[in-house]
Formats: structure tokens, C-alpha cells, sequence
């Protein structure tokens, strides 16, 4: 156990360093996203910043300190790394949803093109979404055929974006719908549930970067739909929204079969 101590001790002076580089590389980042005049909105911004940087970098120093006061079982030790883990990978996801914000705004962004079935690519997602969300209810309708020409690993992140949101935002036993259906030159994806519900003057605003529907949704980063948006348009398509409060959301991709 002390070996493991030690190891834990190691582990935070790198964790340290590490987060520190990704502090300055958001720095960095962001001034520049600011300069640029792409985010409009300082206290959203503010608010983001807030909670999606100072958070986990609070759990993570948190959680090591805690283990270091004193020594604890190899059990302890093991949940504790975990809790690092976890969320030092939700920082470095963030920094790449940022770096791909950036990119696409000063024009550097690039597909990367080929052909795949569609309908696997959503199913996939749809399993992996219900791993973590296994008391909501999925059902898939889905075209026969389905081959496009895009980027898999773009379109995986769309339908994991729209998907988890679905998932977030529905009671415990909810329903999500997803419809694929083939239309000549175009493939449409709707993604329906019968969560909370968006109002009609806000519908706009949520693909906008840091968006909340509320001051206290603390569980995104309000980019995901932002980065959704980006990526349809890289690929000549659309998504949209029709939200009934109360009701639920249905959100609506086309994306043409060939770019």
C-alpha cells in the first residue's frame, strides 16, 4: 500500500502538469475564438468556463488530496483514480470540441469521406447511449437502405450528441423515437422523445456556442449542438428542431447520400 501511495502521489504531480497544459492551451484558444468575435455572449461564456473548467479541476484536486492525507485500501485507491479518469477525460473531450469550434471557424476543418451504412452507424450509437441510459426506451425505424458518403466518425458524433440530449432530458422510463428514412438524394434522421421540451423563442438559440436553456442545466457543456450544427453544414445538410414544452422534442437531420 505504500508503493500505491507513492504511485498516487506521482500520479497527481502529473495529473497536475497535465492540467495545467490544458488550461493553457484553452487560454490560448479561446483569446484567440474572442478576438475573432465568435462568441458573442461574455457571460455565457463566463458561465461555462465556470463550470466546465474550474469543476472537474475541483474533483480532480479534490480527490487526490483526500487520498493522500492518508493511506487507504488498494479498493479506495482504485475508485478514486477512477474519478480522475473520468474526469480528466471529459477535459480532454472538451478541448477537442473546442479546438474543432476553432478550426471550423478560422476555415481549417476537413472531412474525411467514405462510404458506410448509415442505419449500423446510428444502432451503434444508439446501444452505446443506452449502456449509459438503460432505464430509457429506444425504438428504431430504420430505412433498408442506408449507404452514404460522409465522415463516420462526424456523423457519430451528431447522432451521439442528439441522442444523449434525448436521453438527459426525458423522465426515468422515456421514450425516444428514431426514424431513419431514405428520400431519393437524401437520407432524413428524426430523433423524437417525450422529454421536458424546448420553448419556441429558444429553439434558435440553443445551436449557439455555451447555450443553456436554463441558468441551472449544468449537464452539458453547451457545445454539442453547436458542434452538431457545424458538422451537418460541412456535409450540405440540415438539422432543426420541433419542440412542444411539456411534450417533448423532435429533432430532424437530412444529410444528402453523396458529398
Amino acid at each position: 500500500s505504500t508503493q500505491m501511495f507513492h504511485n498516487f502521489s506521482n500520479l497527481r504531480q502529473i495529473l497536475a502538469v497535465v492540467m495545467i497544459c490544458t488550461i493553457v492551451i484553452l487560454v490560448i484558444g479561446l483569446n484567440v475564438i474572442f478576438s475573432l468575435g465568435f462568441i458573442q455572449d461574455q457571460k455565457q461564456f463566463l458561465s461555462f468556463a465556470s463550470h466546465e473548467l474550474r469543476t472537474p479541476l475541483a474533483i480532480i484536486s479534490g480527490n487526490a488530496e483526500i487520498s493522500l492525507r492518508q493511506e487507504k485500501s488498494s479498493e479506495d485507491y482504485q475508485e478514486t483514480l477512477k474519478i480522475i479518469k473520468d474526469e480528466a477525460e471529459r477535459m480532454g473531450k472538451l478541448v477537442q470540441n473546442l479546438l474543432y469550434v476553432f478550426r471550423n471557424h478560422s476555415r481549417k476543418e476537413r472531412l474525411t469521406l467514405s462510404h458506410f451504412n448509415l442505419g449500423e452507424l446510428i444502432t451503434d450509437q444508439a446501444s452505446s447511449i443506452k449502456k449509459h441510459y438503460p432505464t430509457k426506451k429506444m425504438t428504431l425505424i430504420l430505412s433498408e437502405e442506408s449507404t452514404i458518403e460522409a465522415d463516420p466518425d462526424r456523423i457519430a458524433q451528431v447522432v451521439s450528441n442528439i441522442l444523449e440530449n434525448a436521453a438527459r432530458y426525458t423522465p426515468e422510463n422515456g421514450q425516444i423515437t428514431i426514424i431513419l428514412t431514405d428520400i431519393k438524394t437524401h437520407y432524413k434522421l428524426d430523433i423524437k422523445d417525450n422529454g421536458q421540451g424546448i420553448e419556441k423563442s429558444l429553439q434558435k438559440k440553443i445551436f449557439k456556442p455555451f447555450y443553456r436553456v436554463s441558468d441551472h442545466d449544468k449537464r452539458g457543456s453547451g457545445l454539442g449542438l453547436t458542434l452538431s450544427k457545424i458538422i451537418i453544414d460541412h456535409h450540405h445538410g440540415t438539422i432543426s428542431v420541433e419542440s412542444t414544452p411539456g411534450e417533448g422534442s423532435i429533432f430532424s437531420i437530412c444529410l444528402p447520400k453523396k458529398q
